[in-house]
This record gives structure tokens, sequence and C-alpha cells, in this order.
């Protein structure tokens, strides 16, 4: 097992994932009030493209939602979470300068 598993690591060294947008990160959010007919909870889903996807989810909100506007903003905070994280990871990384923040 732990042999095919370097021979798959081996022969996959120079794949990978590209991003050409430049510094710019783009998220998008959306959500439904009340989508689980059960449980009355609503779904957000998360997409956020530094020049392709490094994000994407969909997933049920833990909390009910009293309207739609309330849906979309948890929405909203969950792409700044998801941001704030990136940024920092970035910054560690040094895959952005001081001059692109």
């Amino acid at each position: 097992m732990i042999k095919h598993i370097f021979q798959y690591l081996q022969g996959t060294a120079l794949f990978g994932t590209f991003f050409d947008g430049g510094d710019e990160l783009v998220a998008y959010t959306d959500s439904d009030f009340g989508g689980d007919v059960n449980t009355g909870q609503p779904t957000s889903g998360v997409l956020i493209l530094p020049g392709g996807p490094l994000v994407w989810y969909a997933q049920k909100q833990r909390l009910v939602t009293t309207s739609t506007a309330e849906a979309e903003y948890r929405a909203a905070v969950s792409s700044i979470d998801e941001i704030a994280g990136f940024d920092v990871w970035a910054v560690n990384s040094e895959c952005w300068t001081s001059e692109s923040q």
C-alpha cells in the first residue's frame, strides 16, 4: 500500500492548481431562508476566487434565522471568516508581499 502511495505521489509531482487572477480575492455568497423543511435551517453557499476556485461549499447554517436578510448576513460572515483565514495563510507563506495587500 505504501509503495502505491509513493508511486502515485511521484507520478503526480508536477500536478497543481495555478491561479492567474492577481492579488484580488472575490467572494460570492448566497443563502435561502428556511431551506430545510424539517428544521427550518437555511443553507449557505460560499465561493472564493483568487483567479480560480479556492474555497467552495454549501452547508446548513447552525441557527434558524428569522429573515432572509439574516440568512444572507450569516452567509456573508462565513465568507469573511474564510478570507481572513486565507489572508493570514498567504501573508505567513509569503504568497503576498506587503505591497499587494
